[in-house]
């Protein structure tokens, strides 16, 4: 326990722990990752679900319908298994995007090139979506653009 203290104190966090420690601070303060509009009637589509644990923390909350959109199948099924007494959760084994007015996105920096990757999202996200905030590799919130804008 000491030795944790001490290894906290002088060596400093990198960029990533940084960036982490900021958003959950912002996240406790001001609530960015569950703070909307929504009640029991509303439907919530979550784009890349991956464990379900965001459409949890939302479900627990308002108790919305929530459409989980997860491309990869290892994810996807664990959640239909996760969710499978809840009725109002429903998992779905793909992809969806360029219709989605809100996007919270979490990208992951544990694989190579990670940060070209997400810049080439990025890229793409800008053609249809404003970047409200970022937390690099932690957690950022794009918004659609309004119909003029998207040209």
């Amino acid at each position: 326990m000491i030795i944790k203290k001490i290894i906290k104190k002088f060596i400093p966090k990198s960029r990533f722990e940084k960036t982490v420690a900021k958003f959950k601070e912002d996240n406790k303060k001001h609530g960015l990752m569950l703070n909307y509009d929504l009640n029991e009637n509303s439907l919530v589509f979550d784009v890349g679900g991956y464990k379900g644990q965001g459409a949890s923390d939302i479900f627990s909350m308002y108790l919305p319908t929530i459409y989980i959109f997860e491309p990869r199948a290892e994810y996807a099924q664990a959640m239909e298994k996760r969710f499978k007494k809840n009725n109002k959760i429903k998992i779905f084994n793909f992809g969806l995007l360029n219709i989605i007015t809100n996007l919270q996105i979490q990208f992951h920096n544990f694989f190579p090139d990670a940060k070209k990757k997400m810049m080439d999202i990025h890229k793409e996200l800008r053609k249809t979506h404003n970047l409200v905030y970022q937390y690099e590799f932690v957690m950022e919130n794009w918004q659609l653009k309004k119909t003029n804008d998207n040209n």
